[in-house]
């Protein structure tokens, strides 16, 4: 039992229904590799380029990542060697698969109101996982952010942030 009441929630870009889920390249890449730690600079490839390319790729063309929020963003993978333990990381993938109902369950069935904000051009997380969801909890209140890929609340923060309150203050 949580220490405290879960009164409303607010979802965005994730694969929810991880069969739905179009998985980049990269994420198939490090899934293909030992669930350990890897430094892929052994295997001959870059890893800062490697990850830079792969995050830009989930963004949408109408807003690409930055050089800025790629660098930031590698820096903090990077950190300590962080980038070794992708392939350890992406196992997240292997879990929601085998507990894909424990997942879905709860987000499908909490009694606390839902509000869903959505990228339409997420190309991992595909809008029509939001389809799905409203078919499980009709009465959820959907924002689809057009021209916006994965990361909406970085492509387009003004945008997402007047959504997200929208739907929180609407309780």
């Amino acid at each position: 039992m949580l220490p405290f009441a879960i009164t409303q929630r607010l979802l965005t870009n994730g694969s929810i229904y991880i069969e739905m889920a179009q998985l980049t390249a990269g994420q198939q890449f490090l899934l293909g590799l030992d669930d350990a730690r890897v430094d892929i600079a052994e295997l001959g490839l870059d890893p800062r380029d490697g990850f830079r390319s792969g995050l830009a790729l989930t963004f949408s063309p109408e807003h690409p990542a930055s050089d800025e929020e790629l660098d930031a963003q590698w820096a903090f993978a990077a950190h300590d060697d962080g980038y070794t333990l992708l392939a350890r990381t992406i196992r997240y993938i292997e879990d929601r698969r085998a507990e894909e109902e424990r997942f879905t369950g709860a987000i499908e069935e909490h009694p606390s109101p839902l509000g869903v904000v959505w990228g339409a051009l997420d190309p991992v997380a595909v809008h029509a996982m939001t389809g799905r969801l409203l078919a499980a909890r009709p009465a959820t209140p959907l924002v689809t952010l057009d021209r916006v890929g994965h990361y909406p609340m970085v492509e387009a923060p003004a945008a997402f942030a007047a959504s997200a309150r929208s739907l929180l203050e609407s309780d």
